[in-house]
C-alpha cells in the first residue's frame, strides 16, 4: 500500500517517480489528454482560479493512484527496453495462474529435496537448500509488486531464535521519523555497548521483519554494538531524495547521542540499502572537508552484498556471475530488473545519485565487503572493491564459498553463514575498538561511584 502524500504538493514527479518504464509514453499521452480535459495540460489556461488547478490535478493523481492499486496485485513487469536482459511480461491468466499454484510449488521443492540427497551445493544442509530453494521459487512465481517482494523473506527466515538475549528499544528520531536499537545482551542503553552501528536495510525489505530482526540481533550480539535500524521513507512509495535525506538525519542525530564517538561508529548496509550507505558516507566526507576536519565520517563501513551499479543489465562485458549463478541464488534477473526500476524512477540508472560506483569514492573509512561465491551480483561487489582500493580505502574482502546474496540472513541454519557474521565483528573490532578508558584522581573516581549508585 501506498502510504499518502499530501495532494496539494506537486504530484507529476510522484507519480512518474512509480511508473513502469515500458507504461510511461503511453501513461503521459493518456495524463495529458486528462489534464487537458479538466483544464490544467500545458499550465493554466487564466481561467482555473489555484483552488480549482490544485484540486483537478489532486483528482488526476487519485484517479491514476486508484487505478493502479486495482492492477498491482496481478502486475508483472520486464526491464527497460534497452535493456540487454527482457523477461517477457506475464499475461493476467499466467499471473494468476502462477500465484494459485505457489503453495504446491513449495510443497513440491520440499518434496524433491527429502526423497534427494544430491545438492544444489556441496557444503548446503538440508535447512539452507530449502530456504534458498523457497525463496527463489517464491521470487519466480510472485507477480512484481513491492510489498510481495518485502514480504518474501520474512516467510521462509526464522525470526530471532532465543539464542541471543538481545532487545529492540523503538525511539523517536522526530519529524515522523522512528528507529529502533537492538542492544546486546546486558546492554541497559545504547551508550554502554563497545561501539554503534547504523545499518540500513534495502528499500525492497522490511526493517522489521523475520529476516532481518534475526540478522541485526546476531550483528548486536557478535558485535558488542548498539544496531540502529531506521524506519526510513522507502522507494517506490516515496522519493529517492526523501530516503537520503531521512537516513542523514538519522546519522547525524546518533552522532550527537551521548557516548557515541566517530572513532566507535560505524555505518553498514545490505542491497541497495549499501548502495545508500555508500551515498551517505560519500557525503558525509564532503561536508568534513568543508569543516575542515575528519569528525563526521565513520570509523568503518560495513556493505553486505552490496548492489551498487543498479545498471547490471547494460554493463559491458556482461558480469559471468549474472548468468553463471542465475540457478543457484535465489534473487533473479526479473527481481533485480523492476526493484531496480522502482528505487531509480526517471532517472538514468548510471547517475550517481542512483548508482554510487560512479561517486567519487576517495576518503571513505575502511570497509568490509561481503559477498557470496554463488550470487549473480558477485562480480559487481568484486569490481566495487578494487575501485574502493584504487581510491585508496583500506579493503577488507569476504568472498564466502557457495554463499548466495546477503547469506548472513540464514546464520541461523547453517554454520558458514553465521561465520560470516563472526567475521563482520571481528572487523568492527579492529576498526571501532570501543571505548577508552580513562585514569582519573580519587576525587573523580569517589564521583564516579556515586552517580553510579544513583543510576545515572
Amino acid at each position: 500500500p501506498v502510504k499518502s502524500r499530501d495532494l496539494r504538493e506537486p504530484v507529476e514527479s510522484h507519480i512518474q517517480e512509480q511508473e513502469p518504464s515500458h507504461l510511461r509514453s503511453q501513461k503521459s499521452a493518456q495524463q495529458e489528454a486528462h489534464a487537458r480535459a479538466q483544464g490544467v495540460a500545458g499550465g493554466r489556461d487564466g481561467t482555473m482560479g489555484d483552488a480549482a488547478h490544485d484540486a483537478a490535478a489532486a483528482d488526476a493523481a487519485a484517479k491514476w493512484r486508484a487505478e493502479k492499486t486495482q492492477k498491482s496485485c496481478m502486475h508483472s513487469d520486464k526491464p527497460d527496453k534497452n535493456a540487454k536482459k527482457e523477461v517477457k511480461a506475464w499475461t493476467t491468466f499466467e499471473a494468476g495462474w502462477r500465484v494459485s499454484t505457489l503453495p504446491f510449488r513449495l510443497a513440491r521443492n520440499t518434496f524433491a529435496l527429502s526423497l534427494n540427497t544430491t545438492r544444489l551445493r556441496p557444503t548446503w544442509n538440508t535447512k539452507l537448500e530449502s530456504s534458498v530453494g523457497s525463496l527463489r521459487t517464491m521470487y519466480q512465481n510472485t507477480p512484481l509488486t513491492m510489498t510481495l517482494l518485502r514480504m518474501a523473506p520474512d516467510r521462509v527466515c526464522a525470526a530471532p531464535d532465543g539464542t541471543t538475549n538481545t532487545k529492540t528499544v523503538p525511539v523517536d528520531l522526530g519529524g515522523g521519523l522512528t528507529a529502533n536499537w537492538t542492544l546486546p545482551e546486558g546492554t541497559r542503553h545504547h551508550a554502554e555497548a563497545a561501539r554503534t552501528l547504523l545499518f540500513v536495510h534495502a528499500p525492497d525489505t522490511y526493517p522489521t521483519g523475520n529476516a532481518r530482526a534475526s540478522l541485526l540481533s546476531r550483528l548486536a550480539q557478535e558485535c558488542q554494538a548498539a544496531v540502529l535500524t531506521v524506519d526510513y521513507r522507502q522507494t517506490p512509495e516515496y522519493e529517492r531524495d526523501e530516503s537520503a535525506s531521512d537516513l542523514a538525519k538519522a546519522y547525524k542525530w546518533v552522532a550527537s547521542q551521548p557516548g557515541v564517538l566517530p572513532a566507535q561508529l560505524m555505518l553498514g548496509g545490505e542491497g541497495i540499502g549499501a548502495a545508500l550507505a555508500v551515498e551517505l558516507a560519500v557525503a558525509l566526507v564532503a561536508a568534513s572537508k568543508k569543516r575542515g576536519g575528519e569528525d563526521l565520517v565513520p570509523a568503518a563501513m560495513v556493505l553486505v552484498s552490496p548492489w551498487v551499479d543498479l545498471d547490471v543489465f547494460n554493463t559491458t562485458p556482461e558480469p559471468k556471475s549474472l548468468s553463471a549463478n542465475a540457478e543457484i541464488d535465489y534473487v533473479s534477473p526479473r527481481v533485480l530488473a523492476f526493484v531496480a526500476e522502482s528505487y531509480a524512477g526517471l532517472v538514468n540508472l548510471t547517475d550517481p545519485t542512483v548508482s554510487p560506483t560512479h561517486l567519487n569514492l576517495k576518503g571513505l573509512p575502511p570497509t568490509f565487503l561481503s559477498v557470496g561465491q554463488c550470487e549473480i551480483l558477485r562480480d559487481q561487489a568484486v569490481a566495487f572493491s578494487e575501485k574502493l582500493q584504487a581510491a585508496g580505502t583500506i579493503v577488507e574482502m569476504d568472498e564466502a564459498e557457495d554463499m548466495p546474496h546477503c547469506f548472513q540472513l540464514f546464520a541461523g541454519l547453517h554454520p558458514a553463514c553465521q561465520a560470516g557474521i563472526l567475521r563482520i565483528a571481528a572487523f568492527g573490532r579492529r576498526m571501532a575498538p570501543g571505548q577508552l578508558r580513562i585514569s582519573i584522581g580519587a576525587n573523580e573516581a569517589d564521583a564516579w561511584e556515586g552517580a553510579q549508585q544513583g543510576d545515572l
